[in-house]
């Protein structure tokens, strides 16, 4: 691929929570009893490409590989992180915005879709899916951000929002 060449990431999968959730994944809580793992991806059978010392010329399935693992899903949450920052590098948003890492991940916990009906210590809060965080001209819902706001110890902040009825049942998520 050349170089200024546009690329896509394909990252696609069922968006019900009937998903399995793989032996090798490691629940929760952490040491100081935090809620962990906090977000899932797919890692059981993915293809990717295959690592090789030879050049390869053409990308056909001898170029292909199907794994399971940690390490498979690891690039689904990088990935999505990756298209996060992005999204407001390029100009998606209303204003440049360089996001901080806590802004990062709380767009990634905010678009998990959870397995159950609430967060657990198996599958956190569920799998990534950008495109309930990331709207477009053609979306049905806006994102506003108030970052870099100090909040000291004891103190409070207040904001107020008129929020339309819909009628498409869409949560207020508020992080």
């Amino acid at each position: 691929m050349k170089s200024g060449t546009l690329a896509s990431i394909d990252i696609r999968y069922a968006q019900n929570s009937s998903y399995t959730i793989s032996k090798f994944n490691s629940g929760g809580p952490s040491d100081t009893g935090l809620l962990k793992p906090d977000l899932m991806a797919p890692g059981s059978d993915i293809t990717s490409t295959l690592a090789s010392t030879k050049k390869v010329r053409n990308c056909d399935a001898s170029s292909l590989l199907t794994k399971s693992g940690t390490s498979m899903a690891v690039p689904v949450v990088s990935a999505s992180a990756a298209l996060i920052l992005q999204y407001f590098r390029d100009g998606f948003f209303p204003y440049f915005l360089t996001p901080s890492a806590s802004l990062m991940r709380a767009m990634l916990i905010n678009s998990a879709g959870p397995r159950d009906k609430e967060p657990n210590l198996h599958a956190g809060f569920g799998l990534i899916h950008l495109d309930t965080v990331l709207p477009f001209s053609e979306s049905n819902f806006r994102l506003l951000i108030a970052e870099s706001i100090p909040i000291t110890e004891n103190s409070i902040l207040f904001a107020k929002f008129t929020v339309r009825k819909s009628s498409k049942k869409k949560p207020l998520c508020v992080t």
